[in-house]
């Protein structure tokens, strides 16, 4: 992989370990979708 690569890689999962900390309450349920959506990587490519 390339620099650019890994660095959106490393994004992706710290968008989601964020995201993984919040407090969840019904109003941020749907941004929180949104942002891990937003993030570009999906399941599949972590594991």
């Amino acid at each position: 992989m390339n620099d650019l690569e890994n660095r959106c890689i490393e994004f992706s999962v710290e968008v989601r370990l964020l995201m993984k900390k919040r407090h969840w309450n019904i109003g941020i349920i749907e941004d929180g979708k949104q942002v891990i959506r937003s993030s570009g990587l999906n399941r599949s490519k972590l594991y």
